[in-house]
């Protein structure tokens, strides 16, 4: 056999054994991680129960909302929609106003979640709806999309809240993902008339960016194992998450927009989001950077300050 030949299979051996697990083991621990994460991948998952008890804080903040609740029972509805095939519920908190805004969730997060933030909305001039995103709580769905669809999905909540139960006006506001989701649903075309704006605290700019703040966050480097993340989201729910990342949708966002952000939030930095911030054409748009908080935790460090910031801003709107 020639000498070339050996020096082939030598090569393609080294690269076999050597090279392609190289790959191969940071490809499937991303597959894992995806599954874990964003895949409801048996009944009893995600479901309307506190995400991280281990938690204190995270745990303050659910007790916190589930006094509430009982507060606010005499208004709760149960609701429901159907959406892409998909049964999606809610609650409805039903004060008698003629606007409405939506509380959407961050990541494995329930409509019990959002009791926490409810009370922001108690005297102001809207009603509040509580919603199960698609694949969490008790709505239907094994695959959640980084807010690609579930931006179709609280559009079709909007029009629910007009058409069922005479809303004029319906208002966004989202945590973590539920933000993300909120700028996704606002950069779309031909928005109904009724859509008011949103509030957003702490949104990723795009979702493998904070898949990778994560990663780092937990002692791992990020490359390659986060380079695959796009590739099951393609894959699975069929979404592109780089085309469709809030930092790209943002610049075509034109209602009225208040972003909250916190300087310790290292799962979607502040200087990232304020260049998103930035790009949005909307004239009435303000951010908002609280010196206390971190993700998704900001209202609970800066209560007074968060609830003032919201409340002065959606009724202006």
């Amino acid at each position: 056999m020639d000498w070339y030949i050996w020096v082939i299979i030598i090569a393609s051996i080294v690269i076999v054994v050597g090279v392609v697990p190289l790959f191969l083991v940071p490809f499937f621990i991303c597959r894992h991680l995806y599954f874990k994460w964003f895949v409801k991948t048996y009944p009893e998952k995600f479901l309307r129960v506190c995400s991280l008890p281990s938690d204190k804080n995270q745990q303050a903040m659910w007790d916190e909302g589930m006094e509430y609740k009982k507060i606010v029972e005499r208004y709760a509805q149960d609701v429901e929609i159907t959406h892409d095939n998909l049964h999606l519920v809610g609650i409805y908190l039903d004060y008698g106003r003629k606007k409405t805004v939506i509380i959407i969730p961050g990541r494995a997060e329930s409509s019990y979640y959002s009791y926490y933030f409810a009370p922001i909305y108690e005297h102001s001039s809207y009603n509040v709806l509580l919603i199960d995103p698609r694949s969490f709580g008790n709505s239907e769905g094994t695959y959640m999309s980084a807010g690609v669809l579930e931006a179709d999905d609280i559009l079709a909540w909007s029009k629910f809240l007009h058409e069922e139960k005479g809303q004029e006006g319906v208002l966004f506001h989202g945590i973590c993902i539920g933000g993300a989701t909120s700028i996704l649903a606002l950069s779309k075309e031909n928005l109904p008339p009724y859509l008011l704006g949103a509030v957003v605290e702490g949104p990723f700019t795009s979702f493998r960016r904070m898949f990778e703040l994560r990663t780092i966050q937990a002692g791992h480097k990020p490359f390659p194992t986060c380079n695959f993340l796009p590739h099951f989201f393609k894959k699975y729910p069929k979404v592109d998450i780089e085309k469709h990342s809030p930092k790209n949708s943002i610049k075509n966002v034109h209602l009225p927009l208040l972003y909250l952000q916190a300087k310790g939030d290292v799962f979607a930095l502040w200087e990232e989001g304020k260049a998103a911030f930035d790009s949005c054409p909307s004239e009435k748009k303000e951010f908002v950077l609280f010196e206390k908080g971190w993700h998704s935790h900001i209202r609970q460090a800066e209560t007074a300050l968060y609830d003032k910031t919201v409340y002065d801003f959606v009724e202006k709107i």
